[in-house]
């Protein structure tokens, strides 16, 4: 620490996260669109996405996790449920490598979206 290189460490690993938020946010934009929306944006290692959809939360939580993708659905923060029906899911990126970033999401908004989506959720 006496030679800076814990702040040359943290510098590094803000760039590091920066990135990845971002990297985050864009692929959110390009694969959903308008059927999804997010809160939270820089406020630390995961976001808030909200699906513009109505659907079920638990449905689809078991269809990311049956394609090997892990969210967790805001619902179990919940002290009582809001009156907003829409599906919010906690994203995570902070141990996500960026290279995969893109492809977790493009992964994401296939299963989500895809033909009996919506409709059927």
């Amino acid at each position: 620490m006496e030679r800076g290189h814990f702040a040359k460490h943290l510098r590094r690993m803000r760039l590091v996260y920066q990135r990845k938020h971002d990297l985050l946010l864009g692929a959110i934009q390009r694969n959903f669109g308008g059927k999804a929306s997010v809160r939270g944006q820089g406020a630390g290692f995961h976001i808030l996405l909200t699906l513009h959809s109505g659907g079920s939360v638990r449905q689809l939580a078991e269809k990311a996790a049956a394609a090997g993708i892990r969210v967790t659905p805001m619902s179990y923060t919940w002290w009582s449920k809001p009156e907003n029906n829409e599906p919010e899911f906690i994203l995570g990126f902070g141990g996500i490598a960026e290279g995969r970033i893109e492809e977790g999401v493009q992964l994401l908004a296939g299963v989500w979206m895809s033909q009996d989506s919506f409709t059927d959720i």
